[in-house]
């Protein structure tokens, strides 16, 4: 029963391809913000329970509260971001940076 209550209070936190790039940029504030959290909450139960990776590429990572997921795991291999939301139709788009160098 305890197994199931520790699942239930964990919120997903999902991003696409998140594991290559994201997570890896963010991991030292990441870890960071994780511990800091658990001293907080007074808790004597390790903040990271989980870590899956296979190579540079994170898959999961379980804390207390949280579940970093990259959805990108749980796909067809080549489906884009672009055919990930239209597949679930959403209204959203992909959104890109535009750098202006010089004039």
């Amino acid at each position: 029963m305890g197994s199931l209550l520790n699942y239930c209070r964990q919120m997903p936190v999902i991003g696409f391809n998140s594991g290559k790039y994201d997570i890896n940029v963010m991991k030292g504030l990441l870890y960071k913000s994780i511990h800091k959290l658990n001293e907080e909450e007074d808790s004597d139960m390790s903040p990271i329970t989980q870590i899956i990776k296979r190579n540079s590429d994170y898959m999961c990572i379980s804390a207390k509260r949280l579940k970093f997921l990259d959805i990108k795991n749980y796909l067809a291999p080549g489906c884009s971001y672009k055919q990930f939301l239209e597949a679930y139709k959403c209204k959203e788009a992909k959104g890109f940076f535009s750098l202006r160098l010089g004039r």
